[in-house]
């Protein structure tokens, strides 16, 4: 039980702090707190108390809930931001540019950058 509440708490933790997009699921596939809690689930669910797996649903539940309320918030629900902060703090454009592909993000040309300033 003590398993499936700390599997549950990390749970909640991460559904809170998903990136934005389609680098959300890559997020959540690669987490292996998600992969073992549904695991868990699926192989243990009769061995724990009901009270135990109702707290862990709220739990889980509860990250759901923060992730959906705060992530204009945190991102501004949009992957340039948060690629711009990754680009600020390492410095790498090859790095970026991989999680970008993870991302399926396509950031703009020079020559759309153009566009969009000839049109102020």
């Amino acid at each position: 039980e003590i398993i499936f509440v700390s599997f549950a708490l990390l749970s909640g933790m991460i559904f809170g702090l998903l990136p934005p997009g389609r680098f959300a699921l890559v997020t959540l596939a690669t987490k292996p707190e998600i992969v073992l809690q549904a695991v868990m689930y699926f192989f243990c669910l009769n061995l724990i108390r009901p009270e135990i797996v109702g707290l862990c649903l709220i739990l889980n539940l509860w990250g759901l809930i923060v992730y959906f309320r705060q992530t204009s918030k945190i991102f501004g629900g949009k992957y340039e931001i948060m690629r711009a902060d990754m680009l600020e703090a390492t410095g790498d454009e090859v790095f970026v540019a991989r999680v970008d592909k993870i991302a399926g993000y396509k950031p703009p040309t020079n020559e759309q950058r153009k566009g969009s300033n000839d049109d102020r």
